[in-house]
């Protein structure tokens, strides 16, 4: 196998298995956070504030890094909803 094929679907491979474990994890951590400051609310206890803003900035970051890896992936696999545009851009590179 060529080295540079090789080198390209080691790359996809990691890209989309990040990208499948972040959406995955920002989606389990939001009902977590409304259960924290539902808490703190309820009982008005900091605790589960400090909690629910420490989760928040872990849910920020994911959120980041899920961007982040999914803007390959969408260069990488054109689909049905890709435009002729993005297309062309795609195979120009």
């Amino acid at each position: 196998m060529d080295s540079a094929l090789l080198i390209h679907r080691l790359h996809f491979a990691f890209t989309i298995t990040f990208h499948y474990l972040f959406p995955q994890l920002t989606m389990g951590l939001a009902p977590l956070i409304v259960v924290f400051k539902t808490l703190a609310l309820r009982r008005n206890d900091e605790i589960y504030n400090q909690a629910a803003r420490f989760w928040t900035r872990i849910f920020g970051i994911n959120f980041v890094l899920g961007v982040v890896t999914g803007i390959p992936m969408e260069r990488r696999i054109p689909g049905p909803t890709t435009s002729r545009c993005s297309t062309t851009a795609i195979t120009s590179w």
